[in-house]
C-alpha cells in the first residue's frame, strides 16, 4: 500500500512525504521515516486516486528541528 503522509509543523506549514508498507495504516499507529516517528490522528481517502489513503499525522518522536531561533 502506498500512503501520503501529512504533518503539520510547528509553524503552521505542511510537511508531506510517500510511504509504501504492506499493512494498513490504523489511527494511532506509528510511522517511522528516517529517524523520526509520527503518530497518525487521521486516516483519509485520497481523492487524486494515486495513493491508498492519506495519513495526517503528529510527531511523535526523533530529532528535534532548529526552528531559526538563537540562542
Amino acid at each position: 500500500m502506498v500512503y501520503e503522509v501529512r504533518v503539520k509543523n510547528p509553524d503552521g506549514s505542511e510537511s508531506r512525504f510517500e510511504l509504501k508498507r504492506n499493512e494498513a495504516i490504523e489511527l494511532g499507529d506509528v510511522i517511522t521515516q528516517g529517524t523520526t516517528r509520527y503518530m497518525a490522528t487521521r486516516v483519509l481517502p485520497d481523492e487524486s486516486d494515486r495513493f491508498d489513503a492519506v495519513v495526517e499525522a503528529q510527531w511523535f518522536a526523533g530529532p528535534v528541528q532548529h526552528l531559526g531561533r538563537s540562542e
